[in-house]
């Protein structure tokens, strides 16, 4: 099994293009990028023919990973406007396609975010009860479009951000059949350690530091020894990319190098 440091991306946003972000991997030690889809510059859907022929190319003629992020939140899954919904996995259906053509292995996912009315009592509540059983249905709904849009040409990972029980509960059965994988933020809450309970299906990791005084994705480096036996646990599974979620790429490339030389003490 290749090593971690053969697996080790990084996040592209900073960059030009996902061809300049391949570019600056291959010179810089990196496996490939995983792509910030969402942003216009980075959008397999705005690329013309020819750049995404360009780019797959590259990719493939240096043996570069490649993984799309999808939006955090304008393509979310617990929509429950029928509309609303309907636009975003129109979308989805087009990145997956686009992701098959640049030959990427993965599309990452949020479940999106989740209307939010707290209330003035003892144990706030956040939404009215029918209002989520029919977010749950409508979640559960996308979540096997979603699967049936991957359908075999990569995978769909569905990342642990603004996760909770009932969401992974939804999720068990999609995964246990191999439907939908995981993408596991080590630095992000572990709902009911449904994570751990299956380690055997993330296929993607984020490494960063950690998070705090308003700050987040910060460079590894001293303090984030901690990460090291979550990914050596890891290791033993068939994750394909872990990727280095700092930006702008120089901070990502010294986390690289902290990353290797941590491994390498290790071992």
């Amino acid at each position: 099994m290749p090593s971690i440091l053969e697996r080790t991306t990084y996040h592209a946003v900073y960059d030009e293009s996902v061809l300049d972000a391949l570019r600056y991997a291959r010179d810089h030690g990196f496996a490939g990028v995983q792509a910030a889809a969402e942003l216009p510059h980075l959008s397999p859907l705005l690329m013309s023919p020819t750049e995404k022929r360009e780019t797959a190319d590259y990719r493939h003629r240096h043996g570069l990973l490649l993984s799309l992020h999808a939006p955090d939140d304008a393509a979310g899954l617990c929509g429950l406007d029928p509309d609303l919904s309907a636009a975003a996995l129109t979308y989805l259906t087009r990145l997956f396609n686009a992701a098959e053509e640049l030959g990427a292995h993965c599309v990452t996912l949020h479940v999106g975010p989740t209307p939010r009315f707290r209330t003035d009592e003892p144990e706030p509540r956040l939404l009215p009860e029918p209002a989520r059983a029919a977010m749950l249905a409508a979640l559960e709904a996308n979540l096997r479009r979603v699967a049936g849009m991957a359908g075999g040409r990569c995978l769909a990972c569905i990342e642990n951000c603004g996760l909770d029980d009932g969401m992974t509960a939804l999720l068990r059965p999609l995964v246990r059949k191999h439907w939908l994988w995981l993408a596991h933020d080590l630095t992000k809450p572990d709902p009911g350690g449904f994570f751990a309970q299956h380690v055997w299906a993330v296929r993607q990791v984020h490494l960063h530091g950690p998070t705090g005084d308003g700050r987040s994705h910060m460079a590894l480096g001293p303090g984030c020894e901690g990460l090291l036996p979550h990914i050596r646990r890891l290791e033993q599974h068939d994750v394909r990319e872990y990727c280095i979620e700092v930006r702008p790429r120089e901070r990502a490339s010294a986390s690289l190098e902290w990353l290797r030389q941590a491994t390498e003490q290790e071992a």
